[in-house]
């Protein structure tokens, strides 16, 4: 918990997989993704790929707050 919110923190790994109609439109959504996974918050990381047509997007987080991870997702 961190002293100033008095909420708890959570450790947490999703990964989502999203299906677009081929494989180019799956790069294009990475390449457009891109620039919002700069500058994360401690302790929380995103890390994307595609195979053909699917999208798969992981998000790790370490002691960060539930909204935190929420708003990332």
């Amino acid at each position: 918990m961190t002293q100033d919110s008095r909420r708890p923190e959570f450790e947490l790994s999703v990964t989502l997989g999203i299906p677009f109609s081929d494989a180019r439109a799956a790069r294009a959504a990475i390449k457009a993704l891109i620039p919002d996974n700069v500058n994360m918050p401690k302790g929380l990381s995103v890390a994307m790929s595609s195979k053909s047509s699917l999208v798969s997007i992981a998000v790790c987080a370490d002691e960060v707050q539930m909204s935190t991870i929420v708003n990332t997702i």
